[in-house]
């Protein structure tokens, strides 16, 4: 908990210095995610799970934008067959993100993601535990997508984060089977933009 608070703490201090200069858009984000892992098999279904955290955006040059956030996320997955079994991931997401503003409001997005492993949760019939499990703690992706800027201060998207990185256990030929798929779609609200 107290990790959290400090990543929240510091993306808040650099917001306050960033906006001593300029008026740009911070504001807070929150939305569904439909997450499972990709290994190649058979045997994973996805599951709806969620997440929220800060968000901030800037312009770069005319329709073109620099987006960071810092956000709580819930991902993992469920075995296929038996949806009350599987895992739960907790995350801190950290996106750097391009957007290209259209004309219409629309805009397309994409760039890297490094996300902190808070902890692991196995799930079997309703009931979690704290599992002894092989992770690692860091995740990096791609993150690709979409939005529409409802309004000036309201805007929403949906995203795919394509995890790029080995994730458990030790055997070389299955790590690299299992990284995170995230659908991803939510709203952010601008307080000052």
């Amino acid at each position: 908990m107290k990790k959290i608070i400090l990543l929240f703490a510091g993306f808040l201090l650099m917001i306050c210095a960033e906006n001593a200069y300029a008026q740009e858009g911070f504001g807070i984000k929150f939305g569904g995610n439909l997450a499972t892992r990709d290994g190649g098999f058979d045997f994973y279904q996805p599951f709806l799970a969620y997440h929220f955290g800060f968000v901030y955006r800037t312009p770069i040059a005319d329709q073109l934008l620099f987006q960071t956030e810092v956000a709580y996320s819930l991902q993992g997955y469920r075995f296929a067959g038996d949806s009350q079994f599987g895992f739960n991931y907790n995350y801190i997401n950290v996106p750097l993100l391009f957007l290209y503003e259209f004309d219409n409001d629309f805009y397309a997005f994409m760039g890297p993601q490094v996300a902190y492993l808070l902890g692991v949760r196995e799930v079997f019939g309703g009931v979690k535990t704290n599992p002894q499990v092989e992770t690692r703690d860091i995740d990096f992706s791609l993150v690709g997508g979409f939005g529409m800027n409802f309004s000036e201060n309201l805007s929403g998207d949906i995203r795919l984060i394509y995890g790029l990185s080995i994730f458990a256990g030790s055997d070389p030929a299955i790590l690299n089977r299992f990284p995170n798929r995230v659908l991803q779609f939510g709203l952010n609200y601008y307080f000052a933009r």
